[in-house]
């Protein structure tokens, strides 16, 4: 997309890829939230603290899975549209 300047946009050429690092921490506390207003007096604190983790490393495992997908249809895009 070209901009008002004539210089192409790149904030629209560009594809957000996890993993980032504020991706991260911004996951970590959204964890941690939910796991707590969520489960707060339910469960005991080994319990949460499980919960919590366990919905974290699921985050970062799918984070990881899913950049390659993320290169790959950009790929794709950047290929159709040179064509």
């Amino acid at each position: 997309m070209v901009g008002l300047h004539g210089e192409e946009d790149r904030r629209q050429s560009q594809v957000p890829v996890a993993p980032q690092q504020w991706l991260h921490a911004d996951q970590l506390l959204n964890s941690l939230l939910f796991t707590l207003f969520a489960f707060y007096g339910t469960y005991d604190a080994e319990t949460l603290l499980s919960i919590f983790a366990s919905s974290y490393v699921i985050y970062i495992f799918t984070s990881l899975l899913d950049t390659p997908a993320l290169y790959l249809a950009r790929r794709i895009k950047e290929g159709k549209a040179a064509t």
